[in-house]
């Protein structure tokens, strides 16, 4: 059986990808936030009496949760399309299947 809509599939593979790169960048953000202090700050108003290391900290769990949760999200995206396309492709051939079994009962 043919495979349709191929641009469907490509944009479920660009989601999943954007869902990967958003993770990676997450990670990658919030070491950054750790090891150079002052790299991503939070507003000092927010938090009346910060810490070195709370400063350090709190941006990075705000970026890495951000980013997981943007990226999970993409990826998911992806998959919905994915697990759609799929459906789509296992009905067709259920119905192909099907007819040929009415055929040869006739």
């Amino acid at each position: 059986m043919e495979r349709r809509y191929t641009a469907l599939r490509i944009i479920s593979l660009v989601y999943r990808i954007l869902g990967g790169l958003a993770l990676i960048l997450a990670v990658v953000l919030a070491v950054v936030a750790v090891l150079i202090p002052g790299s991503i700050t939070v507003s000092s108003t927010a938090i009346p009496a910060t810490s070195d290391m709370l400063a350090r900290l709190l941006p990075a769990v705000i970026v890495l949760v951000t980013g997981i949760l943007s990226g999970l999200g993409l990826f998911a995206v992806g998959q919905m399309i994915q697990l759609l396309l799929d459906t789509e492709e296992n009905t067709r051939r259920t119905a192909h299947y099907l007819n040929q079994l009415v055929k040869l009962q006739q």
